[in-house]
C-alpha cells in the first residue's frame, strides 16, 4: 500500500464529514499549509 504525505502547497482532496454549523460538507479541494502533514489514507 501506497501512503501519500502532502507536503505544504499540494492541493488535496479532503472529507469534510461530518460538519457542524454553517462549514461545508463533503469532499473538497483543500490546500496543504503545514510544512509536513499526516499521511492520507
Amino acid at each position: 500500500m501506497n501512503t501519500y504525505i502532502p507536503e505544504q502547497g499540494h492541493i488535496v482532496w479532503k472529507q469534510f464529514s461530518p460538519q457542524t454549523g454553517h462549514e461545508q460538507a463533503g469532499q473538497r479541494l483543500a490546500l496543504t499549509v503545514s510544512p509536513t502533514s499526516r499521511p492520507l489514507y
